[in-house]
């Protein structure tokens, strides 16, 4: 019988932003589809909170929900930052 290894990855990116989580997916999807043989892969996804949670678990990867939780409606409102003009 053969031991897999197991290969971590992490992703850690604005999960706020549709741009942002849809290129994450790609990516995370592209290393799933060309992973080593002999390899047990498992992708994470961090997040504080997002409206695009459900997008993530539901092509197959995993969230860790990280703190502190935010509302989720976007990276300006959730970290509070002003337009600079």
């Amino acid at each position: 019988m053969e031991t897999k290894k197991c290969l971590k990855i992490v992703f850690s990116v604005v999960l706020s932003d549709a741009g942002e989580v849809t290129r994450a997916i790609e990516i995370a999807d592209g290393i799933r589809i060309h992973s080593p043989e002999g390899y047990e892969l498992d992708i994470i996804f961090l997040s504080t909170g997002s409206i695009f949670e459900e997008k993530v678990i539901s092509n197959g990867f995993k969230i860790y929900k990280c703190s502190p939780q935010l509302p989720g409606i976007g990276f300006r409102e959730d970290l509070k930052l002003k337009e600079v003009t």
